[in-house]
This record gives structure tokens, C-alpha cells and sequence, in this order.
């Protein structure tokens, strides 16, 4: 070993959600030689929370809701600090839904036909429990249209608007799951996420960042090294040492007992040839099964508003949009209100589209975002979008998306550690992506890096 390796016993690469929730863990529980390398220059991984200094806003660019309170352990750290947001509320996929035209669509077609996907959505979640010989269709999208089929052969009226707002809710799913098509989808694996119960989008006062800035109480300063990027994770499993792990990285070398590993699925996938040796047949099969996409969303900050106080959202329900001619907005539901700045509206983008969208310059999408609403909405004048702030996650090189899903059942063999000869834990998985039941979700990722945080403790007292 190099003299100028260091050493130290807990190593965590990434100091998003999971990697601080786990050296959180790790320094309640009396493991406090702990170090943190994390690539960029801050500190939150997928939470990064702007505040714009002229409007006093907030503008959440990543993670911005806690799904449910029920058994939800990110929820009841947030609330122990007094961060849930229980004056204002946000909505997400509602209001007017608008033909080309402006002719709006009635809002007992719209609520049926949610409720139809809906249901359909739930009876694919009875294939993750299914162990017949019953026919299982290959992908969530396959049974969607099977049944999207049959539901308009059904209706005598209104087939016109019935079909745009199905392919709207298909497009509402794929933003929802981050995927580029449904058909990506694996139906078997659709039941394996849980919701907690509760309120959905819970929003964090101040913005999500408070959540990190309250975990980085606990884990002193000189724990995180930033702007450090690792090239090299080699296990030594030597009998004399018991085994350990040598990570390289551009801040340095460092010996360590254990490293828990918290970068993205996407990460993980692109830099697979970091790990010396190889990650196994079995763990590489398990990462195979995720799948990470993008979401991007566009704040469009408006001269005034021209919207009533009741009002909800504009959503843009286009006809049929699976020629070539495809715009990036075509990957858009609409242009949800933004309730923390008077006279903002957010587009949530996904698919291709959100990849498109990072390629464009601000006066496009500007542009782009202005004549959707005039073309769509016609009751009133739109005034001209005075600021846009957007957001770059595929771009990103240490994050490259928005988060996973399922493109086969979860293999649980990536919750286990990496042993030694001497059946030490070595090396550890934690993230969003690595949740059996909350996987794309914030409190997916806390609850991942304290579950195997606590393995390491477990080992230390003998009960693992």
C-alpha cells in the first residue's frame, strides 16, 4: 500500500440522499470514521433546491415531494424537524384539459377516464403476485392497449376525446416513470412498488434541500470531500487484513474497511468497469432488470398572471402524436400551477422529449412554451414569459437522469453485501434504485442507505 493511502473505515461514494441518510445512521450508532467522496461540487445528488433572490421563490429542480406518511421513514424525519409544508398545496396533472383550439374537455370524461387507467393500472399490479401458467403480457404497455382496445369498442360517444386522453395519461405514466416508452415497463414487476399511504406530494418547506441541510447536522463537514470523483474500487480480500476496499478517486487513495456505494443506477450501469474485480454474473444480471430515464421540468415565469386563484393547471391534449414529425412538447402533459411564485406555471417533460429539451437553447423553449398555451388556450391573452428556469438531469454526468424502473422483477441480491473470505461486508448498494417497494422515490433512497448503514452496524455487534 501507497504511504500516501489513507485510511479509514466507512467510505460512502455520493453524498445524495442515500449516501447522507447512511453516514447519518452510521454516526448515530457510534461508527463515526467515516468519509464521504462525493464527484460534484455540492452537496444533494438529485436534490438541488434554487431560490430565486428578486422573488424570495423556491424552485425545487429535482426531487420536491415526499409520497405518503404512512410507514414512511423520510416523511417522519421531515416532520420531527417541522418541514412539511401543510398551508399550501400543489397540484400535479390537473385543471383544464385543452384540445388544440381551446375547446376545453369536460371534467366528468376527464375523471373517467383517469379512473379507467387507473384501474387498469392496478389489475397490472396483481402480475408481480401471479405464479400460474396464466398468459402474463410482456410489458405494462401491452396490457394497457389490450384494454385501451376494448374500453373505446365499448363507448358510443365522444371516441375522439376519450383516445387523445388515454395517450395523455400514457404520457402522464411515462413522465411519472421516468421511462422512454411504457413498453419498457416489465408488467411482472409493475406491483413490486408500494405506495405509502397518506398524503402524496408532500412539499418541504423552504424546498427539499432543507431535508439534506438537516441530515448534514449530523455528519461533520470535514466527512465530505467534494469535487471527488472515483475512477477505481478494488476489494483486496487478503486474509492478513481481513479483506478491505482500495478506492481511487481524484482527491486521493483510501483504504477502507467497507464502502457503501450510492450513485446512480445510470452511474453504476455506465462505470460497471470501475469495480476490480468484476461485480459478479448474478449482481450484473440484477442491474441489467433497472432502467433509468429522464424528467426535465421548465418554470416559465410569466409578466403577469392570467390565470384565475382556482385554477390548477393547463394540460395540452394533442391529437395523435406518433407520426415523425414528434416535437419535444409532444413528451409534455401541460403546465402545472406553480403555487410558490405568483405568476409561474411548471411543464414536466419526459420520454425523448426531456433529452430534446436539454439540446435547446431558453429562447426555444420559451418560444416553444408560449405558443402551446396560445394555441391551446384562447380565453384570455398570454403575456410574454419574462424568465425560465430549467433543468439538465440526463445532461448531468454524475446523475444522468431522474430516477429507475423496472424492466424485469428486482433481483434482492443486490440489498446484500459483497463479502470477504472472512465474511466481512465489503462493499454495499444503496440508493432509490435498490428499494424492493419505494424505488423512484426520496424516501426510497433514505430508506435504502440507513437499511444497509445498518447492516454494517448489525455485522459490528455480531447479528448480521
Amino acid at each position: 500500500m501507497d504511504s500516501s493511502t489513507s485510511l479509514c473505515d466507512v467510505i460512502i461514494i455520493g453524498a445524495g440522499l442515500a449516501g447522507l441518510s447512511a453516514a447519518s445512521y452510521l454516526i448515530e450508532n457510534g461508527v463515526f470514521d467515516i468519509l464521504i467522496l462525493e464527484g460534484d461540487n455540492r452537496v444533494g445528488g438529485r436534490v438541488q433546491t434554487f431560490v430565486d433572490n428578486s422573488s424570495e421563490a423556491v424552485f425545487d429542480f429535482g426531487a420536491q415531494w415526499i409520497h405518503g406518511s404512512t410507514d414512511n421513514s423520510l416523511w417522519k424525519f421531515a416532520k420531527g424537524k417541522n418541514l412539511i409544508e401543510e398551508e399550501i398545496r400543489t397540484y400535479d396533472g390537473e385543471g383544464l384539459f385543452l384540445r388544440e383550439g381551446g375547446r376545453e374537455i369536460s371534467e366528468t370524461l376527464v375523471s373517467e377516464v383517469k379512473e379507467v387507467v387507473n384501474s387498469w393500472l392496478e389489475e397490472c399490479c396483481s402480475f408481480s403476485r401471479s405464479h400460474g401458467n396464466g398468459i402474463i403480457p410482456s410489458s405494462v404497455l401491452e396490457y394497457l392497449e389490450e384494454k385501451k382496445q376494448n374500453y373505446l369498442e365499448s363507448c358510443d360517444n365522444n371516441l375522439d376525446d376519450r383516445e387523445a386522453l388515454l395517450q395523455w395519461n400514457i404520457r402522464y405514466q411515462i413522465i411519472d416513470n421516468a421511462c422512454f416508452s411504457m413498453e419498457e415497463l416489465c408488467s411482472k414487476a409493475w406491483g413490486e412498488y408500494k405506495e405509502c399511504e397518506g398524503e402524496y406530494c408532500n412539499t418541504i418547506k423552504g424546498g427539499f434541500m432543507k431535508i439534506v441541510e438537516n441530515l448534514l447536522e449530523s455528519v461533520p463537514e470535514e466527512n465530505i470531500i467534494k469535487n471527488s470523483k472515483v475512477f477505481s474500487i478494488q476489494l483486496v480480500d487478503d486474509l492478513n487484513i481481513n479483506g478491505a476496499v482500495l478506492v481511487k478517486s481524484t482527491s486521493g487513495y483510501y483504504l477502507a474497511n467497507h464502502v457503501i456505494y450510492t450513485p446512480s443506477i445510470s452511474c453504476l450501469k455506465t462505470n460497471c468497469d470501475i469495480f476490480v474485480p468484476s461485480l459478479e454474473n448474478p449482481i450484473l444480471k440484477g442491474i441489467s432488470h433497472i432502467s433509468m430515464g429522464s424528467i426535465n421540468k421548465i418554470f416559465l415565469i410569466f409578466q403577469d398572471k392570467f390565470w384565475d386563484d382556482d385554477t390548477k393547471g393547463f394540460q395540452i391534449v394533442f391529437d395523435d402524436t406518433n407520426g415523425n414529425e414528434k416535437e419535444w412538447y409532444h413528451d409534455l402533459t401541460g403546465f402545472d400551477i406553480f403555487p410558490f411564485h405568483r405568476n409561474c406555471l411548471v411543464a414536466w417533460v419526459g420520454g425523448h422529449g426531456a433529452l430534446l429539451t436539454e439540446k435547446l437553447d431558453c429562447q426555444t423553449l420559451k418560444s416553444d412554451c408560449h405558443n402551446l398555451l396560445q394555441r391551446f388556450y384562447l380565453k384570455r391573452h398570454i403575456p410574454p414569459i419574462e424568465t425560465i428556469h430549467r433543468t439538465k438531469w440526463h445532461s448531468n454526468s454524475l446523475i444522468k437522469g431522474a430516477y429507475s424502473y423496472r424492466t424485469a422483477p428486482f433481483d434482492m441480491c443486490l440489498q446484500d453485501p459483497i463479502w470477504s473470505k472472512e465474511d466481512k461486508p465489503l462493499l454495499l448498494f444503496a440508493g432509490e434504485a435498490y428499494s424492493y417497494s419505494h424505488y423512484a422515490t426520496a424516501h426510497g433512497a433514505y430508506e435504502s442507505g440507513r437499511d444497509q448503514a445498518s447492516k454494517l452496524v448489525k455485522w459490528r455487534k455480531g447479528i448480521l
